[in-house]
């Protein structure tokens, strides 16, 4: 029997599912279609970051550097002025 070799994407997906889930978001049981990876993922991030879920920073820079910018194109996860902001400090 050949093993089942999963593709890095699909381990990172499951990773991340994991890890969602640890934190304690599950996807809706009644969302049919696949949701859009950076989408879900900058959802959650804004979601970590709002005060009011309680999320520390450490909490919010793991789940940044493990899920979003361990693969995120650079554009995306650093916009054009974003340390002058202090978006990204």
């Amino acid at each position: 029997m050949v093993p089942h070799r999963v593709s890095s994407w699909t381990a990172r997906w499951w990773r991340c599912a994991a890890t969602c889930a640890l934190l304690g978001f599950e996807r809706q049981a009644d969302v049919r279609e696949p949701e859009d990876h950076a989408g879900a993922l900058a959802e959650v991030m804004g979601l970590l970051a709002d005060p009011a879920e309680g999320q520390d920073e450490s909490t919010q820079r793991l789940f940044f550097s493990e899920h979003i910018d361990s693969w995120m194109p650079a554009p995306v996860r650093r916009p054009a002025g974003g340390e002058e902001r202090g978006f990204l400090s």
